[in-house]
Order: structure tokens, then C-alpha cells, then sequence
């Protein structure tokens, strides 16, 4: 193929917007999604565009640069190269994608510690590389509206690592150092002890009233207090707010019960 052929087999002019592949996910209330006409528009004209143009377009910057192709485009670029057989395309373009997710994610998760950073991010740029080459229907909504799925990908991930999270920090030593390398790190900003290291009898207290607690009030505390989550996104990236689906007053009034519940257990400070 020469650097102006197209990778589809008719050229742009021919084509329209009517002539991009819908999509096949089904809304919770009936009907396929559809895309929004810009995007639908943009995908028809790039269809027809050599892969070194299409390429060239994607590296053009953030993608809300001028010019620069959309993220859905990509999405669909990728998996009709995939569905067609091909991977020259898919394999130019899926990099500067999750380089682009990346980019999102250095903001999005610096209420992580470094290495909890590092894996949530991971695991996020693993599962969306998986839903773009997945056969179905799996990645028809990051055609749609590409920031929405992506944020809900990550809060997913967030959830995920919450829980893991939590099993680890009731599994572990309640030292300073010990819950430090597992979660806190430098994101930590109210440690649960306020002497350090603790008495063996204040971490059995600490331990005891972690037990005594529900599991939402536990989960509020672990993400408030040790990872240095904020309440509604003050801090940037994912808030408690959204990790945990529900209202800032039923966050707050979680973590006024946990806080109520550490008075007797040497954890207030």
C-alpha cells in the first residue's frame, strides 16, 4: 500500500456518513447508541485517508487540539482495522490513544500513592486495550462519548482497588511503616495513630474499632484517611462522591460515624 492509498477500499469522497458500520450496544431502554453526527461525520472522511495522514492527524496533540483527530474516531479506526483483518492502522494508533489516557490518569490519580498509582493505572490502560480488541460490543459506548466511559473505566478500577485495599489494611500490621507501604505513601494525609510506632495495645484498639465499623463506614475511612481521597474531587481525580456512588452528605455522615467510632481506639488525633 503507497503512502497516499487509502486503507479502506474506496476513497473518501465516496463515502458518507450513513456508510460507517453502526453500532451494535443496546441502550437500557431500547435502540442501538448511536454516535454523535460529528463524530459520525469525522469517522467518513478519515476512512478514507492513507494511514500515514490518519496517523499524522492523531499525533497533532491533546484531543481538543485544533485539528486533531477525535478520541471516538480512534476507538473506531482501531476496531474496524481489527474487524477488517488488518492491524498496520490499529497497531500505529492504539498507542497514542492510551498515551492520550495517560495523560489523563497523571491527573486523575494523585490521590494514589506512587506504586498504587502506578498499579491502578496499569490495570486501567490494560482494561481498555482489552475492550478495543474485543470481539462484540463491549467498546461501542467510547465511540460515543469517549471522556464519560473512560471516567467511568477509571472509578471502576478505583472500586476495585478500594476493595483490595481495604482487605489489606485489615489483613496487615497497623504500624506507621507497615500500612505505609501498602497504601498511604506520600498521599497520606491523616494517618489513623497519632503516636508512631503505636503501642501493641493501641493497634489491637485500632484493629477493634476498624471491626466494629460497617463496611461503608470502613470503606470511607480507608479511602479518606490513608489514601488521601477528597470528599468531592477538591484534591482533583476520583472523589469519594464517585467511587462510592452516593451523596457528599452520606460520605460525610459515613465518616463522621467511623471518626466517632476511633475516639476510644487512640486513632483521633
Amino acid at each position: 500500500m503507497s503512502r497516499s492509498a487509502s486503507p479502506v477500499s474506496r476513497p473518501a469522497e465516496d463515502r458518507s456518513s450513513e456508510q460507517v458500520a453502526p453500532l451494535r450496544r443496546r441502550r437500557a431502554g431500547g435502540g442501538s447508541l448511536r454516535r454523535p453526527p460529528e463524530v459520525e461525520a469525522e469517522i467518513a472522511a478519515v476512512l478514507g485517508w492513507s494511514v500515514e495522514r490518519i496517523v499524522r492527524r492523531a499525533r497533532a496533540g491533546d484531543a481538543a487540539a485544533p485539528g486533531c483527530l477525535s478520541s471516538e474516531c480512534l476507538v473506531h479506526l482501531i476496531r474496524h482495522d481489527l474487524r477488517g483483518g488488518g492491524r498496520r492502522l490499529a497497531e500505529r494508533l492504539a498507542p497514542l490513544l492510551l498515551a492520550r489516557c495517560a495523560t489523563i490518569l497523571r491527573r486523575s490519580l494523585r490521590g494514589f500513592s506512587g506504586a498504587a498509582r502506578e498499579d491502578v493505572r496499569a490495570e486501567i490502560l490494560g482494561r481498555l486495550a482489552e475492550l478495543l480488541v474485543a470481539p462484540g460490543d463491549a467498546a461501542d459506548f467510547f465511540e460515543v462519548r469517549f471522556a464519560r466511559a473512560f471516567k467511568c473505566l477509571t472509578i471502576d478500577v478505583c472500586r476495585r482497588e478500594r476493595r483490595h485495599l481495604e482487605r489489606r489494611v485489615l489483613e496487615a500490621d497497623l504500624t506507621p511503616e507497615a500500612v505505609g507501604r501498602e497504601a498511604a505513601g506520600p498521599a497520606a494525609r491523616r494517618p489513623l495513630w497519632t503516636t508512631a510506632p503505636p503501642s501493641p495495645e493501641a493497634r489491637l484498639a485500632l484493629r477493634q474499632a476498624l471491626a466494629a465499623m460497617s463496611a461503608e463506614e470502613r470503606q470511607a475511612l480507608v479511602l479518606h484517611r490513608l489514601i488521601g481521597m477528597s470528599i468531592n474531587g477538591t484534591r482533583g481525580g476520583p472523589s469519594l462522591v464517585e467511587v462510592l456512588g452516593v451523596s457528599e452528605r452520606t460520605v460525610r455522615n459515613r465518616l463522621r460515624r467511623a471518626e466517632a467510632k476511633l475516639v476510644d481506639s487512640g486513632g483521633r488525633r
